[in-house]
């Protein structure tokens, strides 16, 4: 039977091993895309600034709708007061109750709640458009970031390959010395060229660690020594023919996220314009109102006549003979005014119809008409530079795409022919024809046009997955 503490280690020790499993897993290109979109802090907030927009939206059609509301107040007064049932002044304890319900319409404007909509509308799309564009310039970092990883992985395999070699050739150089074909000068180049060539190796994966930091701190992941990715990914580029400049940036007009998202912004900044000059025309509203009061002090006053005998006279000429006749008398009884039929009798209500019109209030509407002008302009000015940053960037990136071709196939080239000069240069420093200097040039040069090969293969790899984009085409391996 496992005890308490003992299922608590068993818990921990799970956690540990699920932990680890999951940073040790070979992440691809597209896992840490999604991860990092998944994890970014920036990104979570342009979703809760399309919240907010939507929500703007969502007011700005309920304020078509009417206000309605009440209220209800109870008092307590003591000493002397006026009567709110009788208006006479009188002293005593009087408790009130008093009940409204109101409502309020706007009926016309000047278009400013329609106005106010559509430009909230605009707003909101934007903000989605934005979200696109934040994805995108996260893909591209994580995009490079990881290619910067597997450059410095095939970095570490040439260096390596180069100490294994150098090792090889240290070897057969001190073998050579001992039987004296090889001067101790040549070892010692050859141990020289050693050690340069395991710094490159201790360099390139220096190069390594920093490239994972990097790559995880994009995925917003804790840095771990046990993070790496799939280096079997095929990034081979290809080479294809490319489309005009002006060709290529008229499509990516056309669905570019950023562009949509400033043409929107412009578009409600006019729709903000509307809205301030509408201040301009009068308002019409409907209000209307129903209210009703109870008072303690208020009495029911109830009259009622009945008909009582009564001498009325006598008979003329006879006194004595007494005329007894019915004479109406009215009897008047004051009671207590019951809360219900009071607040029933006192019900109450009024519809009004009013208009308000601006004539002067301190220049206010003007001066907030001649802002939203301006901010219209700036909007249209903004707009107007993001294109035109879209249009370096295609250049700068088609440009740089053309210059990653040529270099490609050159760095290509270059490579084929170091490596058969240097293959043939160990064949003849192992056949006692060359010095170790001479080697050593040779190699240091078959290295350079490999490193240049590197360099050039991601760079075109790079750019052509930026261009891909700016075509349309999404960024997959």
């Amino acid at each position: 039977m496992i005890t308490a503490p003992g299922k608590q280690w068993l818990l921990l020790c799970c956690i540990v091993f699920i932990h680890l499993q999951l940073n040790a897993q070979a992440w691809t290109i597209s896992q840490c895309i999604d991860t990092a979109i998944q994890n970014n802090l920036n990104i979570r907030q342009s979703f809760n600034t399309i919240e907010l927009n939507r929500l703007n939206v969502k007011q700005s059609k309920n304020n078509l709708l009417p206000a309605v509301n009440g209220s209800l107040s109870e008092s307590l007064g003591i000493g002397r007061m006026v009567n709110p049932a009788s208006g006479v002044y009188q002293t005593g304890t009087v408790w009130s109750t008093g009940a409204n319900l109101g409502f309020s319409q706007n009926l016309f404007d000047g278009l400013q709640y329609l106005n106010a909509i559509k430009q909230n509308e605009l707003t909101w799309r934007s903000s989605k458009y934005d979200l696109d564009d934040a994805r995108f310039n996260l893909t591209i970092s994580v995009v490079n970031a990881f290619l910067q990883l597997l450059y410095t992985g095939e970095t570490i395999k040439i260096a390596q390959n180069q100490v294994a070699a150098d090792s090889i050739q240290l070897q057969t150089t001190s073998d050579m010395v001992y039987v004296g074909k090889r001067t101790q000068s040549d070892l010692l180049q050859i141990k020289s060229q050693l050690t340069a060539d395991n710094y490159a190796l201790v360099n390139a994966k220096s190069q390594k660690k920093i490239a994972k930091v990097n790559l995880q701190q994009l995925m917003n992941l804790p840095v771990s020594d046990l993070f790496d990715i799939n280096y079997n990914t095929s990034v081979e580029p290809q080479q294809k023919a490319l489309e005009d400049i002006a060709s290529l940036y008229d499509q990516s007009l056309s669905f570019q996220p950023v562009i949509k998202s400033y043409s929107l912004r412009t578009q409600s900044a006019g729709y903000a314009l509307r809205v301030a000059r509408g201040a301009y025309y009068p308002q019409l509203m409907l209000k209307g109102n129903i209210a009703t009061d109870y008072s303690s002090a208020a009495k029911q006053t109830n009259t009622t006549i009945t008909n009582t005998l009564e001498n009325i006279g006598y008979v003329q000429g006879n006194p004595s003979d007494i005329v007894v006749g019915n004479v109406p008398q009215q009897v008047t009884t004051i009671n207590n005014y019951p809360f219900g039929k009071q607040i029933g009798d006192n019900l109450n209500g009024s519809l009004t119809v009013g208009l308000s019109i601006p004539i002067l209030n301190y220049l206010q509407v003007r001066n907030n008409v001649k802002r939203q002008e301006v901010n219209l302009d700036n909007a249209a000015l903004n707009e107007q530079i993001t294109r035109v940053n879209l249009r370096k960037t295609i250049e700068q990136v088609y440009a740089a795409t053309e210059n990653s071709t040529a270099q490609y196939t050159s760095a290509g080239e270059e490579v084929e022919a170091n490596k058969a000069a240097y293959e043939l240069s160990v064949a003849r420093y192992d056949e006692g024809k060359m010095i170790a200097s001479d080697l050593i040039i040779q190699k240091n040069a078959y290295i350079k046009a490999l490193s240049d090969y590197l360099q050039a293969k991601y760079g075109l790899l790079f750019n052509s997955k930026i261009l891909d984009y700016y075509k349309g085409v999404p960024i997959t391996f």
